[in-house]
């Protein structure tokens, strides 16, 4: 009801009826519904204005969440506290607390991809188990045939009665293990259920744990090299070569699909931004690449005032940021970013000075784990422009590339006006 007071309701009677739920859950101490209404209670006052009293009740929100250890709450606590900080104008606390929701909301993605790979991992043993199963279903038909053919011949050779005995006692083991076979796909049907439902449940739980046997087939490839390094096995060197080759493109390839499919997943709220302060954010994110590479940032004519998901948005400008520094090898590198109002929509635009793009592949840029060099020349996973382009259209624009070779490169996109 007090959500829906938000939208259909003044401010005033959903803050009314939001108080009321939380009174009712506090008399029967429900902790999620607690935080829950003290979310929602904090976005109320952020709109009418009462900071302080905004604060309060997030501030709880963030401790109850923090007491039960919740980390798909304090996702919706620490973008509401990013929110409340901006809207005090402590740029830098708001900063925080959206770099702690990005934190936690890769490590919640991170997990569900885990609990995928387990579920696939579980469905794959229990084919390989139905597999057994059925030879051991002919193994007993082609039992009992002999069974009964030894019946037969019982009465005139002694020889078929103890053949009969072996057999009659190789298939009471048969079934044996089929009942036990049976009993463990049992098992792993209902492990496969709470599979699941543990898929479900937790969905945005941390998933950092993921690309920790990645980092330790790693450490132990280092330390292997080391071994061989001192026994001059050349050979076998080359093959570690590799594999720390392979563990840290799946290390980042994991970390790209994870951040390309929370575009996705993320909140769909979206609210008036002053976008100077997205890319403000942005070009912090990014302050080490930016200085260690000499980049000058320019950054001309950003609407104040511009209907966006804020988290996306200062992805998408890291993103495009990031491939103007990387693709680029003179010396005095610069990134300009503009913004002009054409028909209903803002266009946009983030050019640099790089190696720039050949015509004929301008329109593969955009597409998923598509390169236009090699890895050893230029690393990443070609999902950053996918990305992209991904967050563009979930705001209702689309994005293009203007380049010549040598010349730099130049990335538009639109978002709608209102």
């Amino acid at each position: 009801i007090a959500s829906a007071g938000q939208k259909v309701y003044s401010l005033k009677t959903a803050l009314d009826y939001s108080l009321k739920s939380l009174d009712i859950k506090e008399k029967y101490n429900d902790a999620w519904g607690i935080i829950s209404s003290c979310n929602t209670l904090g976005e109320i006052y952020i709109q009418l204005k009462d900071l302080e009293k905004a604060k309060i009740f997030i501030t709880r929100a963030e401790k109850k969440a923090i007491e039960l250890e919740s980390k798909p709450r304090l996702l919706d606590v620490y973008e509401i506290c990013s929110q409340l900080f901006n809207e005090l104008g402590d740029y830098k606390k708001s900063n925080e607390y959206l770099k702690k929701y990005i934190d936690i909301n890769e490590e919640i993605n991170k997990q569900a991809t885990v609990m995928k790979m387990k579920t696939a991992l579980v469905q794959s043993q229990l084919a390989d188990k139905n597999q057994e199963i059925d030879i051991l279903k002919k193994r007993e038909e082609f039992h009992k045939f002999r069974m009964n053919l030894l019946f037969a011949l019982a009465g005139i050779i002694l020889f078929f009665f103890i053949f009969l005995a072996l057999a009659y006692r190789k298939v009471k083991g048969s079934n044996r293990l089929l009942n036990s076979k049976n009993k463990l796909i049992h098992e792993q049907n209902l492990a496969l259920e709470n599979s699941n439902k543990e898929l479900e449940q937790f969905a945005y739980v941390a998933s950092h744990d993921m690309r920790e046997p990645i980092r330790t087939v790693s450490s132990f490839s280092s330390l292997l090299k080391k071994k061989l390094e001192k026994q001059n096995d050349n050979t076998s060197i080359e093959f570690v070569y590799f594999i720390q080759d392979a563990s840290k493109r799946l290390d980042i390839m994991l970390t790209d699909l994870l951040e390309y499919s929370r575009v996705n997943t993320e909140n769909k709220n979206k609210k008036l931004v002053n976008l100077n302060d997205v890319v403000r954010i942005a070009t912090n994110n990014l302050k080490n690449q930016i200085d260690s590479n000499n980049v000058v940032v320019t950054i001309n004519h950003l609407p104040k005032k511009i209907f966006i998901h804020e988290i996306q948005m200062v992805r998408l400008f890291q993103n495009l940021i990031s491939n103007g520094i990387k693709y680029n090898t003179k010396k005095n590198k610069k990134i300009t970013i503009n913004a002009i109002k054409k028909n209903e929509d803002f266009v946009i635009s983030v050019k640099d000075n790089g190696i720039g793009i050949s015509k004929k592949f301008q329109k593969q840029i955009f597409e998923i784990f598509r390169r236009l060099h090699s890895k050893k020349d230029y690393d990443g996973s070609g999902i950053g422009l996918a990305i992209c382009k991904k967050i563009v259209e979930r705001h209702g624009g689309k994005i293009w590339v203007e380049s010549e070779l040598d010349k730099g490169t130049e990335i538009f996109f639109t978002i709608p006006i209102l």
